[in-house]
């Protein structure tokens, strides 16, 4: 039997596909592509946007479509926001809605299916009545958010490793909260666990997730000490970091992501460079504050890609507080802006804010706000060219050159591996010959790459040279 996974969102989702994914292919299952008749799809959602929302309908209605004797399945932020109005247009016809709350419990589904004799020959209604029997028997009041480990990657060649799950901040414009409830952290010795067994499979590199991992506690230990004894106990191994909130770049914070074997590459939660706008949206930061820990992050990491997600045409926002945050943005040693426009979302505090700004200025601050950026993100590409990155393989093309990402995130091509070394998830040294999109560089050498995780930490951290 086949499975096939669609996601949308964030790196957390991401790493939850990846959970689903392996527990489908330990029981036997054909992971297939989105694009692939299965036998059971998986529609992975997200509802940060207006936008959301809809590519999650779209990649549901392609599904059915394309599987249409298939177990479909709409789960993630979405699917739990709005799941009475989505299961009264979709459950009649047979396509399962399971909210974000319930998502661990399809951990359990595949072996599940795969005892179930005939299940391929089943009829839509009938896989439709065996999983919400499924789900439905002896359900825990809260499935716990972390059994969605995702262990080996299936989808990517870096590990995922979700340490927190929901958030406690209120912000006027943010549904996820809704979707996630409260901050919930991975207990500090799982943690560590779950980094021994990545390791053990030879993971390169492992990525810190979750919906703010700056909000991560567990018996006293928060993100930095988390990082701390990570960076102890392993060689050969380097970390990088999902989104990081502006206000907890604190001087502790930044002595660990100053360590080399912390990739250069970090994603910042900016939002807005108005200290009213800021204040509205109900930020904990201003911007002097915002543009003191960008400087103090660049200071530290000068190698550093470091990337900003931008809220634009926030209701009330005038001309003069959106060239407040476009000065800011200019001014701040940043390397790309992902730039969003405001987009009124049902639970939240801004969805009945007045003052709502003409679609027309918010499409040219969005416009102006990408160009910004675009000539950022090319000059940091141009400041690559000669330079030696690391890159861990992906994909292979048709010419037989390799793509994958640099330690900054930057997607890149290489050309000349030599048979036997090109394979995915490898590490790679190339000279960088081209700073386009992606940028081209020469293989130079394989990275002799041997993972260890210690059993006692040590005190030295300066372990990988990134």
């Amino acid at each position: 039997m086949t499975a096939s996974f669609s996601t949308l969102g964030c790196k957390l989702n991401q790493s939850e596909t990846e959970a689903l994914a392996q527990a489908f292919r330990r029981a036997g299952f054909r992971i297939g592509r989105p694009a692939d008749e299965a036998d059971i799809v998986i529609v992975n959602s997200c509802t940060v946007t207006g936008r959301s929302d809809a590519k999650s309908r779209q990649a549901l209605r392609r599904a059915a479509a394309l599987s249409p004797d298939a177990l479909v399945i709409l789960t993630g932020c979405y699917a739990e926001v709005e799941r009475e109005t989505l299961a009264a247009e979709y459950e009649k016809d047979g396509i399962a809605v399971v909210g974000q709350s319930a998502k661990p419990l399809l951990m359990g589904l595949a072996g599940a299916v795969a005892r179930e004799s005939g299940f391929s020959d089943f009829t839509r209604t009938q896989k439709f009545d065996f999983i919400r029997s499924l789900l439905g028997r002896d359900r825990p009041s809260r499935p716990d958010p972390f059994a969605l480990e995702a262990g080996e990657s299936f989808f990517r060649t870096r590990s995922f490793l979700k340490i927190q799950d929901g958030c406690d901040a209120r912000c006027a414009y943010c549904r996820v909260p809704l979707a996630r409830g409260n901050s919930v952290s991975l207990d500090i010795e799982l943690v560590l666990e779950r980094m021994a067994r990545a390791v053990g499979r030879g993971a390169a590199e492992i990525v810190l997730t979750g919906v703010n991992i700056g909000a991560y506690k567990s018996r006293g230990t928060d993100l930095t000490e988390l990082l701390t004894r990570a960076l102890r106990r392993t060689r050969g191994v380097r970390f990088r970091l999902s989104s990081l909130e502006p206000d907890g770049l604190t001087s502790r914070l930044l002595d660990a992501l100053a360590e080399p074997a912390v990739c250069p590459h970090f994603h910042l939660s900016v939002q807005s460079g108005s200290a009213a706008i800021l204040a509205r949206m109900r930020r904990r930061y201003g911007p002097e504050a915002l543009r003191a820990g960008v400087i103090e992050l660049r200071r530290r990491r000068p190698d550093a890609f470091i990337a900003a997600d931008v809220i634009v045409g926030f209701p009330g926002e005038t001309d003069a507080e959106y060239g407040e945050t476009r000065r800011l943005l200019h001014e701040s040693p940043l390397d790309a802006l992902h730039v969003f426009p405001f987009s009124p979302r049902p639970g939240t505090a801004a969805f009945s804010f007045p003052d709502r700004v003409p679609s027309a200025a918010i499409k040219d601050r969005v416009r102006a706000l990408c160009a910004l950026g675009a000539d950022m993100t090319d000059r940091f590409l141009s400041r690559l060219r000669g330079k030696t990155i690391e890159v861990i393989l992906e994909k292979k093309t048709a010419s037989g050159a390799w793509t994958g990402s640099s330690q900054h995130s930057v997607k890149c091509r290489v050309a000349g591996i030599p048979p036997g070394v090109g394979f995915a998830g490898r590490l790679v040294r190339g000279r960088v010959v081209e700073s386009g999109r992606p940028c081209r560089a020469e293989f130079i050498e394989e990275v002799d790459v041997r993972p260890e995780f210690a059993s006692v930490e040590s005190r030295e951290s300066k372990i990988w040279n990134a």
